[in-house]
């Protein structure tokens, strides 16, 4: 890994947030491609998902007032994730009562689900992450969604509605974590806590297939996946409790690994058009790479910035901004989302 001359850039912005503060979730910040960016905040006994424009992130100011909404039963909110599905953009709210699924602006409840898995008496099962899953052959869209105790369902869009499925149980005791889908190799690759990484070939005509399995020693925790595009081969960037980043083929193999930070990382985000991602972590840093080379054999991982961020911790990364070139952070327990303006 090489750094770049850009290292140790400090020069961020805050945005003050009107109402609410992002809640201590891992990847709390999610965006449609730029245009909206939306938060989880749990306190006050009622959790509830915040909209901001790229107005607002963009000038601080916003036409409307931040749409805010909640949900009838109550339920924490365990994750809150953007997915393009078929060319539309879907709010999935995974919480501990099952996975919502909104049109784009959340203003419409499309489908929600639950686990029919039974568990003791007093126990539920959590849903926990979601991504865009790709089917084996015709690449068609669906909504992937996992569970704490290891199941994922697979949410097809058919015409209006949706038809849900047991795609795949773990069988073994760990919970899911983060997936990410790539529209490439048409797979899905699924972290857990017991930090293996296990990509699907996703047939949803029959069970689920697991075609790589990638561990981690001392099975340190998965905290986050996402997918690095490429002009050739698509890479799978996974982060780790530990700080550590690796980059995975589809085919499950490991072509590099980065000491990201010093302390467990609390979210990463990739670029949706460009070769690089972004890592936050309780050692206070964001960081910014680009992932350079057209092979395996010439990869490399290039530090493209490190900011140092004083007296909060970023919980949340998106892509923003004019052409994308920004990034945005979602700070805890602070009422300012964080900009680093046209670094890229």
């Amino acid at each position: 890994m090489e750094s770049s001359p850009a290292s140790n850039y400090k020069d961020y912005r805050f945005v003050p947030l009107p109402i609410y503060s992002p809640s201590y979730l891992m990847n709390n910040l999610t965006s449609n491609g730029g245009d909206l960016f939306v938060f989880a905040n749990t306190a006050e006994s009622q959790p509830k998902v915040v909209s901001y424009s790229k107005e607002f992130i963009e000038k601080g100011e916003q036409q409307n007032q931040p749409q805010i909404f909640q949900w009838k039963d109550g339920s924490d909110c365990l994750s809150v994730r953007y997915l393009l599905v078929q060319n539309k953009w879907h709010l999935v709210v995974s919480t501990t009562k099952g996975c919502q699924i909104y049109n784009q602006n959340a203003t419409r409840l499309l489908f929600h689900f639950d686990s029919k898995k039974k568990l003791a008496e007093g126990k539920l099962n959590f849903f926990t992450s979601a991504a865009t899953g790709f089917e084996k052959g015709t690449g068609d869209e669906f909504i992937a969604a996992g569970t704490v105790t290891g199941e994922i369902y697979s949410c097809i869009l058919n015409g209006a509605t949706f038809v849900k499925e047991l795609a795949f149980q773990m069988t073994h005791a760990s919970s899911i974590t983060a997936m990410s889908g790539d529209p490439k190799s048409q797979t899905l690759a699924v972290g857990n806590s017991n930090g293996y990484v296990i990509i699907f070939d996703c047939d949803n005509q029959t069970e689920w297939k697991a075609k790589a399995s990638v561990p981690t020693k001392d099975e340190i925790p998965v905290v986050s996946v996402g997918l690095i595009v490429k002009g050739g081969e698509n890479y799978y960037a996974v982060a780790y409790a530990n700080g550590s980043v690796k980059l995975i083929t589809p085919a499950g193999v490991v072509v590099s690994e980065i000491g990201a930070h010093s302390r467990g990382i609390n979210a990463l985000t990739c670029h949706p058009q460009r070769p690089i991602f972004a890592t936050c972590s309780d050692d206070t840093f964001v960081n910014v790479y680009e992932v350079t080379g057209e092979t395996v054999e010439n990869l490399d991982v290039n530090l493209l910035l490190s900011s140092k961020v004083n007296d909060f911790v970023i919980v949340g990364l998106a892509f923003g901004g004019d052409g994308l070139k920004s990034l945005i952070g979602a700070p805890y327990d602070y009422k300012n989302l964080t900009v680093w303006n046209q670094i890229l």
